[in-house]
């Protein structure tokens, strides 16, 4: 469960980067997103393995 509040808040961070920060260039906004992106995936695995057991 700890992995899933890390995700969240990196989430969280990276998705408030991406909309608030003006300043970042498109390259630096592609990067953020393929986190973001990158992440999702991660979470999503981690839950299919929790329903997996239950």
């Amino acid at each position: 469960m700890d992995r899933l509040i890390q995700i969240m808040v990196e989430h969280t961070h990276l998705a408030k980067e991406a909309i608030c920060n003006r300043n970042l260039s498109p390259e630096e906004k592609s990067k953020v997103i393929e986190r973001i992106e990158a992440l999702r995936k991660e979470r999503d695995q981690i839950l299919q393995k929790r329903n997996a057991i239950m």
